[in-house]
């Protein structure tokens, strides 16, 4: 969870081999000033001149490190860089990683790895593109991205620079399309406040890939306390 400046990925163990790492770019000299210029630009209407404020046209020309789980994207931390930065991140784990499977997930994202693992599992073909799936959206949502190996590679063969104007999430939903590529819909629950997760049972957190939490209490976000919530109950 994004709480005093760190982020924490939650899921449910596995006995598989599970790396973790937190991808973020370069942290801002004035925070104040940074947050109010992504506050404008990340309306709708800013969009279309996103364009004009990025830093490279594509991730391949950007840099990244790595440095006790977080990968350092060399682009600042601003919307107009969101489809960079993620590109940049995920080339970076096919070049330094051997994987199976990666999950782009944030920080309203709990996943239930052992519940996961099935529905990639049952999956034929050789691309896998697959996560949470709203109903009016062509792609996966980005709290909870899931690409097989073949998948990733030929996302980063098909990058365009053409896309680097949509929100990450949309981007690389519109490069696999063009790759001939299609989304699969896993299933998902959304906890929306304490009052709703006291009605879930385990076995239900249990039967759920992937859970998205985003609530607030009182006017503060609560959700790394949902998510605790959440994993207590699911490891029992």
């Amino acid at each position: 969870m994004y709480q005093k400046g760190a982020m924490k990925t939650w899921g449910s163990g596995v006995n598989r081999d599970l790396v973790t790492n937190l991808y973020m770019g370069q942290k801002p000299k004035v925070k104040g000033l940074n947050a109010t210029y992504n506050r404008i630009l990340i309306s709708r209407h800013t969009q279309k001149f996103w364009r004009y404020l990025q830093t490279r046209t594509n991730s391949r020309l950007i840099q990244c490190r790595e440095t006790t789980g977080i990968i350092q994207v060399g682009v600042p931390e601003t919307w107009p860089n969101i489809t960079l930065k993620t590109m940049a991140a995920i080339r970076y784990v096919d070049t330094h990683f051997n994987f199976d499977f990666l999950i782009r997930g944030n920080a309203s994202c709990y996943v239930n790895v052992s519940t996961l693992m099935p529905y990639l599992e049952s999956q034929e073909g050789p691309y896998l593109y697959a996560g949470p799936k709203a109903p009016n959206k062509a792609f996966i949502s980005g709290w909870g991205i899931v690409l097989n190996k073949k998948a990733v590679e030929m996302l980063l063969g098909s990058e365009n620079p053409s896309y680097l104007n949509l929100f990450d999430d949309e981007a690389i939903g519109q490069m696999l399309k063009s790759a001939g590529i299609e989304p699969i819909s896993i299933p998902y629950l959304e906890i929306t406040s304490a009052q709703e997760l006291d009605t879930k049972t385990k076995s239900e957190l249990q039967s759920f890939p992937f859970i998205r939490v985003k609530a607030t209490q009182k006017g503060k976000r609560v959700d790394d306390v949902l998510m605790g919530k959440i994993h207590e109950i699911v490891q029992g």
